[in-house]
């Protein structure tokens, strides 16, 4: 779709799950994952950006490019690890096909590392989140509700921690200048939403050392702020919202605003069905002239059953975008 909501063009048809879009550096194709199941990790692949040509990569889920466009980055489940998550990349040729022989386990960790995205700077650093340093030796688990982020050099080696505030934070996104990093952060509930789940984008220099820093926070809402996506200038961001219009609480939607915060505006608006839009993923700049910029994902919610509810991929003039139809 277009960076103002219009000109949404599907591209993906199918009877499951497409969602974690993300632009390759040159804005000619799309990594995508895919899940067959609600509750299935599932595989991720690679299409031209008008939905052609799609292959199947690997295992794995939330690639990131990249910024060569020579490699994606994605998490995976560790089978030498109980099952745990770690982040791992796999090299990839201009023409969009894997080497499957070069996967490799960058981080290696004793629990979760997971959202993993790459910096377009020259440090090529890679940002993830994890609850490695959360272990709690009386009940012998990592809680699933402390997340902090963490940056590592592309071959997983200087593994540092970013953040350590003590809380959940979560999808970090590199500015396109690789000066800053956005991201979601559990903040404590509002009166206006007491029961509600307050998540708020914030915005930290990439070259602030000080953990316990937060950084800027961007959005104010009682409940769900998450999954910022840079606009090619740095001067927008796209993210997921959960707001209350009139009195109700609508399902999520694609919101934009500018990198300080100002001017917050819907892009998508609820469909007829009540299922969302979500999962913005803003296009690099140039672009092809048939490319359009935003991609997004309109998913559904899986009940406990398996179900084969459609969640589609669509790009929107400058972003890709999620919807389940």
């Amino acid at each position: 779709m277009a960076p103002n909501g219009t000109d949404q063009t599907r591209l993906t048809v199918n009877s499951v799950l497409d969602n974690r879009a993300a632009w390759s550096p040159d804005g000619m194709k799309i990594a995508f994952h895919r899940a067959e199941h609600c509750g299935d990790f599932g595989n991720f692949f690679v299409m031209n950006t008008a939905g052609s040509g799609e292959r199947e990569i690997t295992a794995g889920l939330v690639p990131t490019w990249a910024p060569e466009g020579n490699a994606i980055a994605f998490q995976n489940r560790n089978p030498d690890n109980g099952g745990r998550f770690d982040i791992y990349s796999i090299a990839i040729d201009s023409f969009g096909n894997a080497d499957p022989t070069s996967v490799r386990n960058l981080t290696n960790s004793p629990e979760g590392d997971i959202h993993p995205n790459w910096s377009t700077d020259p440090s090529r650093r890679i940002v993830f989140q994890s609850n490695r340093d959360f272990f709690d030796p009386l009940s012998g688990t990592y809680p699933m509700d402390r997340f902090e982020l963490y940056l590592m050099n592309p071959d997983g080696s200087n593994q540092v921690q970013f953040t350590c505030v003590g809380g959940w934070i979560s999808l970090p996104a590199w500015s396109p200048d690789g000066r800053q990093i956005a991201f979601g952060h559990l903040d404590p509930p509002t009166s206006d939403a007491p029961t509600a789940m307050n998540f708020n984008i914030y915005v930290k220099d990439a070259n602030d050392i000080d953990c316990h820093h937060l950084g800027r926070r961007l959005t104010d809402s009682p409940r769900i702020d998450t999954k910022p996506s840079w606009s090619p200038n740095g001067a927008m961001i796209a993210f997921e919202s959960v707001r209350e219009v009139d009195g109700v609480v609508q399902g999520t939607q694609i919101y934009i605003m500018n990198s300080d915060g100002t001017n917050q505006v819907p892009l998508t608006e609820l469909l007829p069905n009540g299922r969302p839009n979500m999962s913005p993923s803003w296009g690099p700049l140039p672009r092809r002239p048939d490319s359009r910029g935003l991609s997004t994902v309109t998913p559904n919610t899986c009940p406990v059953a398996t179900l084969k509810d459609q969640g589609a991929l669509y790009v929107v003039g400058d972003h890709v975008d999620v919807s389940i139809t």
